[in-house]
């Protein structure tokens, strides 16, 4: 109810990088709740809404995108989507690599490190197990 009330506020507020975070958050709330179609729609839509202002955005505002990426790529390896796990993945590393090397997000530590480590988990969540042991 919180996370629904938070990214509610935040789309009254017609901001986008917090719109994004909220989403984030709804978006694991849904996929740990066994909602994994609703969670990617969540953070799918929440991409979609912030993509148009990268170019130019401020470092929190890719990390948050990056972020998003990370997550739908974790829940479409659970799903057994291997195809779209990596092509979330994907773009989760081209932010990563687009920011400064130190730089982690404040609220969902997005950076480099967690792009390596989330490699390890679409790995384990497709369940190729000798593949996350090699990463």
């Amino acid at each position: 109810m919180v996370a629904d009330r938070a990214l509610s506020a935040a789309q009254d507020a017609d901001q986008p990088a917090p719109i994004a975070a909220s989403a984030w958050n709804m978006g694991n709330i849904l996929r740990e709740t066994s909602y994994p179609a609703e969670a990617l729609r969540v953070v799918d839509e929440a991409a979609d809404l912030i993509r148009p202002h990268l170019e130019n955005a401020p470092d929190d505002w890719r990390g948050i995108y990056g972020a998003l990426q990370l997550h739908a790529a974790v829940t479409a390896a659970r799903e057994g989507r291997e195809g779209d796990a990596w092509r979330y993945w994907g773009k989760g590393d081209q932010v990563a690599k687009s920011l400064p090397a130190s730089y982690v997000h404040p609220s969902t530590v997005f950076g480099q490190a967690n792009v390596d480590f989330h490699a390890v988990s679409v790995d384990v969540d497709l369940k190729k197990a000798g593949r996350a042991r090699r990463r």
